[in-house]
């Protein structure tokens, strides 16, 4: 365990973070050693799937526990109505919404079936599609719905074929003799595409994907999953043959080993170590990972220590580097500028936030939160690559969102990130203590325009442009051998 010098040292840290709440995203909360005081920290790991618990500040009218169920539903619909910033942006019909979910939250509230109320304000959440609208998980819930797994994890090549991708030594999957690299055909007598395009993500991740892409990366996830002692019926063929075979296998419990799996190379800083890693490649080459963008007990100024990192490659002379945002699950969004200053030679806007007025009732930029690039020395201008993935979440999309406009950088993926680049801040607690969470401000580039955020149409997140294809070679190489195929490439790409 880590030593902490001085408990005002930890005051004064907290008294950091608390002023960095209202610009989190991706984060949830944690009580440092020594004090009461609780403080953000980033939701690293998005598989582990941990949610914000109560909010950090909480006003008197944040707190709906003392109201009936369907009563706080009514004030929670009427909140979202007023202060969701993307509206118009995703076209949310909250009429419809408000006619879908009521009835279920009225009824559950007859019944006093709380498992019914949560699952209820789950949907709800998830008809928003926004990754950060979220509702704290239940594990006893979301074990009876997909805790069983069929023994396979599924991938969708660019080819279309959609092939098993995990395979673990044992399980039902193995016992009935599919291979690593079958193709599924059909599932319960559907074909693939169509039952994939049927899977039901209320309870995929958090935060829940939505863009087009990530959904169906998640459909892919979750298809093969279901409560413990389902059956279903699969049409595959092996890698070795020409003949489908067809079979009945059921879902056993495997602690989401499979889902797991499904995260290459997520391995993450644990809430008080440091933001980021820093390595030598070959032949000189830098690499630096970032997890998150917030401070910690051991790096109170990630971006100092970000800096210091930077010059010393810089020192070393470093023919180029290689920036690792895959799996960034977000943070303070004003890190971003900062750890950019040394690749800009001049002032660069990033993005102002317009935020609902409540005394004005209408919505307009906020100028206090605009933040700008400010050019810092030494500066760095050899050839960068920025690593990303679909789980490159909120502050940390912006990344490849500002340095994309460099001409001596690129990004690189096979996917885009995630789209969610809304600003945190709403918190409300719901009868039995539900905690609810939604933005409260959106992201504007120069000219005043939505950026990053996924719309209506599924489009979103910050693309990549060097998209490395979805082969099987290339999947073979990630998921089978271990290979870390997006690092491999960056390099080569560099080195040329």
């Amino acid at each position: 365990m880590k030593s902490y010098q001085t408990t005002q040292t930890l005051l004064l840290l907290s008294i950091i973070a608390l002023s960095l709440t209202p610009l989190l995203t991706g984060c949830t909360t944690t009580t440092l050693p020594l004090t009461e005081i609780e403080v953000p920290v980033p939701d690293i790991s998005l598989s582990a799937l941990p949610l914000p618990k109560v909010p950090l500040l909480t006003r008197g009218d944040d707190d709906f526990r003392g109201r009936g169920w369907a009563q706080a539903f009514l004030d929670l619909h009427q909140r979202m109505v007023r202060e969701y910033p993307y509206s118009d942006w995703k076209t949310i019909d909250w009429k419809q919404r408000y006619t879908t979910y009521a009835p279920l939250i009225n009824q559950a509230e007859k019944d006093n079936d709380v498992q019914a109320y949560y699952e209820a304000l789950r949907a709800y959440t998830r008809s928003i599609p926004d990754g950060n609208m979220r509702i704290e998980n239940v594990e006893e819930y979301r074990r009876e719905h997909i805790g069983g797994s069929f023994g396979f994890g599924l991938m969708q090549l660019d080819d279309g074929r959609v092939i098993v991708h995990i395979l673990p030594g044992s399980g039902p999957a193995a016992n009935i003799g599919l291979q690593w690299g079958a193709e599924i055909l059909e599932w319960n007598h559907t074909p693939i595409q169509t039952a994939l395009e049927q899977t039901d993500l209320l309870w995929a991740e958090n935060p829940q994907p939505v863009t087009t892409e990530a959904k169906r990366l998640a459909q892919l996830r979750y298809l093969p999953r279901g409560p413990i002692g389902e059956q279903a019926v699969i049409m595959f063929r092996n890698p070795d043959s020409t003949t489908p075979w067809v079979a009945t296998i059921t879902a056993v419990e495997d602690n989401y080993e499979v889902i797991n799996r499904t995260y290459p190379h997520n391995d993450a800083q644990a809430p008080f170590e440091a933001p980021l890693i820093a390595k030598t490649l070959d032949d000189g080459y830098a690499y630096i990972r970032i997890y998150f963008e917030a401070p910690t007990l051991s790096t109170p100024f990630p971006a100092n220590y970000f800096q210091r990192t930077l010059n010393r490659f810089i020192k070393d002379d470093a023919p180029g580097l290689i920036l690792d945002v895959r799996g960034n699950s977000g943070g303070d969004i004003r890190y971003v500028p900062k750890f950019c200053a040394a690749f800009f030679d001049k002032q660069t806007f990033f993005h102002s936030v317009a935020l609902y007025n409540h005394d004005a009732k209408t919505w307009g930029v906020d100028d206090n939160l605009s933040l700008r690039i400010k050019p810092d020395k030494p500066h760095f201008n050899k050839p960068i690559i920025v690593l990303i993935d679909e789980n490159t979440f909120g502050a940390g999309e912006g990344f490849p969102l500002v340095l994309a406009a460099l001409p001596n950088v690129h990004t690189l993926g096979f996917h885009g990130t995630h789209g969610t680049f809304g600003l945190t801040g709403g918190d409300v607690i719901m009868p039995k203590g539900f905690t609810l969470s939604y933005p409260v401000g959106r992201s504007l580039d120069a000219d005043g325009r939505i950026q990053v955020e996924s719309n209506a149409q599924g489009q979103g997140g910050v693309q990549p442009d060097i998209r490395i294809p979805l082969t099987e070679d290339n999947i073979r190489a990630l998921y089978k051998d271990n290979q870390d195929v997006l690092l491999q490439e960056a390099l080569k790409i560099l080195k040329k």
